[in-house]
């Protein structure tokens, strides 16, 4: 064996296609192995391998590959006899896929993808590897004279060889504005595919919900393994009609670009619960809701024929002709027929649908279950015949129609999720009318949640000829309006209605606060407490009483009526003032419940948003105030007087427009009295000073000197934001003729006093190394990054490496610290933080070389620690003489104490919340842009409260992203939650449990964000 012979075997594996594996094939044959490959002397040649670039376009028709679209085009656009040409009337796809193992570049089921493509006239771009989309390498690919010539995208890259690090990096997809449908080849025999109920193989993870992150939409099966008798080996080969239902669903998603908004016919589709009532949608007031959207889409050209139904126009049209109507009202769905504008389907035009749109193992399924048609539900007759009715309220080219109902209406709710029962006749007559009759190029299922995506077939990867919600779907691209929290539905939705989603707000959360009795007993408590006389505070204790026994607190707290009359006063005091029935009556008042219901198009007015932003800053912003000791009253803090304190806060910077800052030091009159010292220097010779490693605040700048007949003193008040270097600081000294008896000069005085110099400790240790970091997988030097030192959380020094990549820490004594390295990337790409952080220990005096290599900062940590990194510079300047002063104290005071500041933390954080709730008024341009065949950039779904980042919605919505899980909240909370199970567990049996079992759900998963997992870890006694 020598170097060329390993490097010839090694990339003919590698490199498993263009011919390389019958290279190696003959080079196994041919050559001796135990011999220099210098020594083969053979008449066959060995050929060295085909060295691929690791990306490129490749087209099956053509033995070569392009590293741009313009040399491709070179050769697409030349009717050589060989190949498609490119028409530029027609639509383009931009195809990707992994390379094959096959021996080729691609595999037959991509190839088919493209050969059916183009067999419909349409252009195709091929690219591997599907990470192109994710970088910039889409530019080069798909992008020619600034322009994307691509109207879809299909990507065919099995999922797994992206993973979510890269899916990220959306934003080259949004350039490109236009769906991305995912195609998954499924990891297991096609055989085992259609007899699955999953639908999932073991690559599910990475194929679906991993690309979901990426905005990838549709997730159709297009291919399966196939064992190749010849080969004696599974390949991969393609599901013809399931191609052809993904390729019809991409020109329908590409039709809505080209269809002007005048011509579209859009069915809405709201959800009808029969007997329960006509329209209702989880946590969406749907009647102001479907208005709004008609008056937008009106906006954007759409055709409503001069219709414009205000909400109660709206409602009263739905009661009249937009409601389904029982079996047990004939006489009704007679009068609706009659007297309002309805669709009458006739059975035979049903029945040619039916015969000719299904196949025939689902038609039984349906005749077996349902008998044969019409049947009961919504069908209507007289002289001319039977027909299937469908409520209907057309507003120009827009229909707005409740969806069929599953059943007969009588028990539909046992039907909402049942996956194993074919729809009735009556609901399958609703669809096909939709493609058939109406013709929709589009549909709309508004507000959380219909019955189409929970009908019978597969958990996902759905069968068009098997699975009802493909059969009944067809070819119509499908817009979703979800509410942002419902991830558990709502992915079923997504995934098993081939839906984009579009999700909306949920209304404001706001603590439920007391009301009725539990108001009244509160007050009873209060008046009890304060009152002095005797008979007063006897007959309020029969108050208490007799409230409590109206409530039915003993069920709750197992103490009864009649033990209160018992109890002495200390003992009544402490169970009732001081114990469980005040917290359980805080406990009440602090639950969350929804104010109202939003209204898609339409703002929180201004006490609906302080109610949501309180309740998203949760109970940590309760306790920061009362912390503070910003209210002299207990009750300003205490959920259960509400309004409070905590809401007058939240007025003055969201409706008001006050500077936490601001707020906190000019409203509650902070004064140096409550300010706190940071730092101290002196001035040199020509006045200069500067403090360093100073964290995000407001601060006086106070400086003091004592002249021959005084004392000269001057103060400035600066804010540090972001870790900024404020320079240039002039403090201007004046005369002060109080001197000492001064109360600020005072103050300042006993501050040094109180915090006398310490000295640092110093010892013969030392920490260098270089600095680089990886903007694209290699290591680059960096010439202007930090490295921090810090050491028991404490921020010792900062290096900044101006002019080379290396760092020097000197003088250290013994112990562990942590060194972190941050850099700050602008480009024309953007802007990006890198970081990376290591714990070293220093022993007798050693010196640690560590070179450190920075990564992307996915999680924000460089901002936590630059925050601490802010700089303050200037002069000191005598007013009197008009010169510098030089020697002068200056003394560093932060305005607000560290309590305060969490307060001001809040505030800031409360903006931040408020600004995203104000964005979700996208959530209507969001549905215009997808029912227009745009990209509608992804997004996490969850509760806001528990994930305050799925704010501003308009988003299409994913479940789970796996780069959090477990985060730091969760980790505390598993923490905790172990270490009482395991201290319970030992109180009860005197020992530690041996062995724990833990059932894991992924719904719990994506909910807590690893609280489950973190467990698990914790008991094993490791960490993430």
């Amino acid at each position: 064996r020598d170097d060329e012979t390993c490097s010839y075997l090694e990339d003919y594996w590698n490199q498993r296609y263009d011919g390389n594996m019958i290279r190696l094939l003959t080079y196994l044959s041919l050559v001796d192995l135990s011999k220099p490959f210098s020594e083969y002397d053979g008449e066959i040649e060995i050929e060295a391998p085909a060295i691929m670039p690791s990306v490129a376009l490749y087209h099956p028709d053509v033995d070569a590959v392009f590293e741009n679209l313009e040399s491709y085009m070179e050769w697409y656009e030349v009717d050589d006899g060989t190949h498609h040409v490119y028409d530029p009337d027609n639509y383009t796809v931009g195809v990707t896929f992994f390379t094959s193992w096959d021996d080729d570049i691609c595999d037959d089921a991509v190839k088919s993808v493209i050969n059916k493509l183009e067999s419909r006239g349409i252009n195709v771009i091929p690219a591997y590897r599907p990470s192109v989309l994710f970088t910039d390498d889409a530019y080069d690919f798909f992008k020619k004279d600034d322009e994307w010539k691509v109207d879809a995208f299909i990507d065919l890259g099995k999922g797994v060889w992206i993973m979510s690090s890269a899916v990220k990096n959306s934003e080259y997809l949004q350039e490109a504005n236009v769906p991305v449908i995912n195609g998954i080849i499924y990891q297991g025999t096609i055989e085992d595919w259609e007899n699955s109920t999953t639908g999932q193989d073991a690559w599910f993870q990475y194929q679906i919900p991993i690309m979901e992150i990426g905005g990838e939409i549709e997730s159709i099966v297009i291919g399966g393994e196939v064992f190749d008798e010849t080969l004696h080996a599974k390949v991969i080969k393609p599901i013809d009609y399931q191609v052809d239902w993904l390729i019809d669903r991409t020109v329908s998603w590409m039709d809505l670009q080209h269809i002007a908004n005048e011509d579209k016919k859009v069915a809405i589709i709201y959800y009808a619960h029969g007997k329960a009532g006509a329209m209702v949608a989880g946590n969406l007031d749907v009647v102001p809701s479907i208005p709004n959207l008609l008056d937008a889409m009106n906006e954007s050209g759409y055709d409503l024929d001069g219709m414009q139904p205000n909400r109660s126009e709206f409602l009263q049209l739905v009661l009249q002709q937009g409601r389904n109507i029982g079996v047990w009202a004939p006489g009704e769905l007679q009068n609706m027929v009659e007297n309002y504008d309805v669709e009458l389907v006739p059975v035979e035009t049903y029945m040619e649908w039916f015969e000719n749109d299904i196949e025939p193992e689902a038609r039984q399924s349906v005749i077996d279950t349902w008998g044969e048609p019409p049947g009961q539900e919504m069908v209507y007759e007289n002289e001319s015949g039977k027909y299937f009715v469908i409520p209907k309220i057309s507003v120009g080219n827009i229909l707005v129609a409740p969806q069929a109902t599953r059943g007969t209406s009588q028990n539909d709710t046992l039907l909402y999720h049942d996956q194993t029962m074919p729809p009735s006749h009556q609901f399958i007559a609703f669809y096909l009318w939709l493609k058939n009759g109406y013709e929709a190029d589009a549909v709309v299922h508004f507000g959380r949640h219909g019955t189409q995506e929970w009908l019978q077939g597969k958990g996902t990867s759905l069968s068009s000829k098997t699975c009802w919600p493909a059969i009944l779907i067809q070819d119509m691209p499908v817009v979703y309006l979800y509410e942002v929290g419902g991830i558990g539905e709502g992915i079923m939705a997504k995934r098993r209605g081939n839906a984009v989603m579009v999700d909306h707000a949920t209304p404001a959360i706001v603590s439920a606060g007391l009301y009725g009795n539990l108001t009244l007993l509160h007050d009873k408590m209060h008046f009890y407490e304060t009152e002095e006389d005797e008979n007063m505070v006897a007959e309020y204790q029969n108050s208490i009483i007799d409230y409590y026994a109206d409530l039915n607190f003993e069920s709750e707290l197992n103490v009864s009526a009649d033990d209160l009359r018992e109890m002495n006063k200390t003992e009544f005091d402490n169970f009732v003032l001081h114990g469980p029935v005040h917290d359980y009556l805080h406990e009440i008042a602090s639950e969350f419940i929804p104010y109202g219901l939003h209204v898609l198009g339409e703002q929180m007015d201004d006490q609906g948003r302080i109610a949501m932003v309180k309740s998203m800053l949760g109970e940590n912003f309760r306790e920061h105030v009362a912390a503070a000791d910003l209210f002299d009253d207990p009750d300003e803090v205490d959920p259960a007087h509400s309004p409070n304190g905590l809401d007058k806060l939240l007025n003055a910077v969201l409706v008001n427009g006050t500077d936490p800052l601001d707020l906190l030091i000019d409203r509650f009159n902070i004064t140096y009295s409550s300010g706190e010292y940071v730092a101290n220097t002196t001035s040199d010779g020509i006045g200069e000073y500067d403090f360093s490693i100073v964290k995000d605040g407001k601060y006086t700048l106070y400086a003091f000197t004592q002249t021959g007949d005084g004392w000269l003193t001057g103060k400035e008040h600066i804010t540090i934001e972001n870790g900024e270097a404020l320079s240039d600081v002039r403090l201007n000294l004046t005369k002060n003729a109080t001197g000492t008896t001064n109360a600020e000069l005072e103050y300042v005085i006993e501050l040094l006093e109180d915090n006398p110099p310490v000295p640092k400790d110093t010892g013969s240790g030392t920490i260098s190394g270089n600095v680089t970091y990886s903007p694209m997988g290699s290591e680059w030097g960096v010439d202007d990054s930090m490295v921090v030192l810090q050491k028991d959380n404490n921020i010792l020094d900062v290096y900044v490496n101006s002019s080379t990549n290396k760092y020097t820490f000197q003088n250290l004594p013994d112990g562990t610290y942590v060194v972190t390295a941050l850099y700050h990337s602008v480009s024309q790409y953007g802007d990006s933080w890198y970081i990376a952080t290591n714990n070293v220990k220093i022993q007798d005096g050693a010196a640690i070389n560590l070179d450190i290599n920075m990564e992307t900062d996915v999680s924000g940590d460089s901002q936590d620690l630059i925050c601490f990194l802010g700089q303050v510079s200037g002069q000191t300047y005598s007013i009197e003489t008009g010169t510098e002063e030089p020697e002068c104290n200056v003394v560093l005071i932060q305005r607000l104490s560290d309590e305060q500041m969490h307060v001001v933390d809040d505030l800031n954080l409360a903006l931040q919340h408020a600004e995203n709730i104000r964005g979700c008024i996208i959530e209507i341009p969001a549905m215009l842009d997808a029912l227009e065949g745009k990209y509608v950039p992804p997004a996490l779904g969850d509760d806001p409260l528990r994930s305050p980042e799925v704010l501003p919605t308009g988003k299409n919505f994913y479940a789970f992203n796996p780069n959090i899980v477990p985060t730091e909240e969760s980790w505390n909370v598993a923490n905790t939650l172990v270490d009482a199970f395991l201290t319970e567990w030992n109180q009860t049996h005197d020992d530690y449990p041996r062995k724990v079992g833990f059932v894991l759900w992924s719904g719990e998963s994506m909910r807590h964000k690893g609280v489950m997992e973190s467990e698990i870890l914790y008991m094993m006694g490791v960490r993430p």
